[in-house]
Formats: structure tokens, sequence, C-alpha cells
């Protein structure tokens, strides 16, 4: 069973979650089309558990991961100490204030992170600095019209929405993305939307969620393709304008 207590639950403990699996099949199946990627450098901001992290190992040469906070560094370095990954290099820093990269990447990834950011536009901007010219910033955000933001306004939860829930400040996020804004802030950092999908059609909340069986997941994913007005994530690839 998994952690299904409200209270507790979080995304950077919470390993192989379904929601997070989906994700990383879905970056994988990008992934699969690039070419000649075990020679191009990768930058991944925020860690989480690690579920991005190793399958991106998996799939490049290399790869930095920078995260605001030590201790789930540490986690994620000792769970691909674990299983035997020594392709992944940790290191603790704030791209918002003391950034400093020697070289550039060809793919910066950004999963889950622009809603924890005060100003993600100048983290945007930042980033970009360290993007190759071809490089690519890839971006997945949650999003304001997912059925279970509309079941927590109908039980009273939530005014509205677009507004934090309990859940959004408990787990450190400024806003509430809507497709909209999040290409408002893209193209506010110089950049432009090459790329996008809407996935995940997610009726309850994670710690509800959790104990389904993986078919339901994968069928409610699937029915993000028929209505994708009520997606609970976009996936988007944003490169220089």
């Amino acid at each position: 069973m998994t952690n299904t207590n409200f209270n507790t639950f979080d995304y950077k403990t919470a390993r192989e979650i379904p929601e997070v699996v989906l994700r990383v099949e879905l970056i994988k199946k990008r992934m699969e089309l690039l070419r000649d990627k075990k020679n191009e450098k990768v930058l991944e901001i925020g860690v989480g558990s690690g579920d991005t992290t190793l399958m991106l190992a998996n799939e490049f040469k290399s790869v930095l991961c920078i995260d605001i906070d030590q201790q789930t560094l540490d986690d994620a370095r000792n769970r691909s100490k674990e299983i035997g990954v020594s392709n992944i290099e940790y290191r603790c820093g704030d791209i918002t204030k003391d950034l400093r990269l020697d070289e550039k990447y060809d793919h910066i990834f950004l999963i889950g992170i622009l809603e924890h950011l005060e100003d993600p536009v100048q983290a945007l901007l930042i980033l970009s600095k360290y993007l190759s010219d071809n490089g690519t910033i890839y971006v997945l955000v949650n999003l304001a019209n997912s059925l279970h933001r509309w079941l927590g306004v109908v039980m009273g939860d939530i005014e509205d929405v677009s507004k934090l829930s309990e859940a959004d400040v408990r787990l450190g996020h400024h806003r509430v993305y809507d497709l909209k804004l999040l290409n408002q802030h893209i193209s506010e950092a110089g950049m432009g939307n090459k790329f996008q999908e809407l996935f995940y059609v997610k009726p309850f909340p994670s710690f509800i969620m959790n104990d389904l069986p993986m078919k339901i997941h994968h069928g409610l994913n699937k029915l993000a393709e028929r209505f994708p007005e009520f997606s609970s994530y976009v996936y988007l690839e944003a490169v220089k304008s």
C-alpha cells in the first residue's frame, strides 16, 4: 500500500507513484525521438524522489542534477547508488540566486518546478543562458482545470480551481497554472513553445489515486485525449525564440 495520508504525502519521498510513472513514460517517449543523445549534456533542476533522474541517466551519458534541498539530493544519490547508477552528479544550489555553471546544456528539465518558484520567468531567463543554441527546456506543471480541483471547489475546499489549495500551500506552490499563464511565462522568458501535450485525467487527489491499479491510471491518461480540457498536467518543450 502506498502512503494515503493527506497530511504527510510528499512527491519528494513517494517513489514510482502511478502519475509520476506516467510522467516518466511520456518524457522517455519524447527522448527516444532525439538523435545522438548519448553525446548531449543534460541538466535537471529539482530532483524529487529521483524517478525522472534515473530515466534520464539511462537515456544520456551523464546528468547534472541541481536541487535547493540537500536532504533531497542525498536521498536521490543514495537511491541511485542502491541500484548501481553512477553517471549522475548531484549539486546543491538555488537556480534563482547562485547558479554558476561552466558549460551550456542541450537539455534542461524542469519537471514540477515552476509552480514552486516565486519568479518563474526570472528562473527561465537564467536557465536560458545555460541552454545551447539548439537546446530545449522541458517543463511539466499541474493544471488548474484538473477534475480533482473541480471536486475541491464543489466540496468547498477551495474557492476556485485557480486558487491555491491547502495541499498546494503545504507543497510550496506559489500558483496553479493554466495553459495561458504557462505560455505567457515561456514567452516572457524569450522562448517559444515547440511542443506540448496534455495528459492524465485525475478525478481525486493523489493520496486516493495511488492505490488504484496501473491499468486504471493508463486509462485515465488515455481519457485526456478525449477530454484534454480536464487534464491534470501539461508537458511542454520550450526553445529560444
